[in-house]
């Protein structure tokens, strides 16, 4: 969705991520997807915020999903979406290396 920025954290919902990275893997069929946080340092662990829970609860939900419906027969289970990571280091050369 195009929303405004400010709205961005009170739209973040588990089960609607859930669907995008499920939807995202099956339509670019990529083996690894980096998966950003929301917030500096991906939130702290709850100090600059907690949405990353929910991205991480997503996450691996993902995983699970696609690890359980025979994604490893084709290789693809090693972990498809990996995160959230930190934002402000994601693309840097050591980072964007792995």
């Amino acid at each position: 969705e195009h929303i405004p920025l400010s709205r961005v954290p009170e739209e973040i919902d588990e089960k609607r991520l859930l669907r995008f990275l499920l939807d995202f893997r099956r339509e670019t069929g990529a083996e690894r997807i980096a998966v950003l946080g929301l917030n500096p340092h991906a939130g702290d662990h709850g100090v600059l915020g907690d949405e990353e829970r929910m991205v991480e609860a997503a996450i691996e939900e993902a995983n699970r999903i696609l690890c359980k419906s025979g994604a490893a027969d084709y290789g693809l289970c090693g972990l498809p979406f990996v995160g959230p990571l930190v934002p402000d280091t994601a693309f840097t050369p050591h980072m964007r290396e792995n």
